[in-house]
């Protein structure tokens, strides 16, 4: 069985714990049964990441120890989630064929097995109505990243490559500006797995508005 990364750990008086932090996987827990979002949760553990509440939670569920069991269709966009499916049994993995015709993104409406192989987030941006600029800066990003690009600092490269001439290409967030920033900081909060179409219109309403876009 491959090994696996474990997001749960369990202290010496038995207590499930998760994160270096320690917190109490019942608190979790505890904080879902009552209606809690995952970002409502991460704001009262602030030492914990999304992707730990929701590791703890589904590997919770999942274990083979506990006596209830609950049948949970578990959408996430964190890929590392789908490695409990190698080690846990009951889990699978499932998604929606999806194929890419030029710039556009295809979903067959048909729900295959297995993981995903990719995420489709610049094509799904662009459906969404993001400005053109935005996405063509997304992409150039993207190939960077694909060449497994490295700066100095140990972060991918946001250029093309390192060899290219300067370009008037638009960052996606000028320094200095106080507005962008402030634009920067709203999209770091905005959590995606929890976030409605509405909401999500509502925030680019915001966001066109704060930039003085009317």
């Amino acid at each position: 069985m491959a090994d696996r990364k474990s997001y749960i750990w369990t202290d010496a008086a038995g207590v499930m714990r998760v994160g270096q932090a320690g917190v109490a996987v019942d608190a979790l827990v505890a904080g879902f049964l009552e209606g809690d979002s995952a970002e409502t949760i991460r704001q009262d553990y602030p030492a914990l990441s999304l992707e730990e509440v929701y590791g703890a939670l589904a590997e919770y569920l999942a274990n083979p120890s506990r006596q209830a069991r609950p049948k949970t269709l578990f959408a996430t966009h964190y890929h590392e989630l789908t490695d409990l499916a190698d080690s846990l049994p009951g889990v699978v993995n499932a998604h929606v064929a999806a194929r890419e015709w030029k710039d556009d993104i295809i979903f067959l409406r048909k729900i295959v097995s297995g993981r995903s192989d990719r995420s489709y987030g610049i094509q799904v941006a662009r459906l969404a109505g993001l400005p053109p600029e935005v996405i063509t800066r997304a992409r150039h990003i993207l190939g960077g990243l694909e060449r497994d690009e490295l700066s100095r600092g140990g972060r991918p490269t946001l250029s093309g490559s390192a060899d290219d001439a300067p370009s008037p290409q638009l960052t996606l967030f000028a320094e200095g500006s106080t507005i962008d920033s402030e634009i920067a900081k709203r999209l770091r909060e905005i959590d995606v797995d929890d976030t409605t179409p509405r909401r999500a219109l509502e925030l680019l309403a915001e966001l066109k508005k704060l930039a003085g876009d009317t």
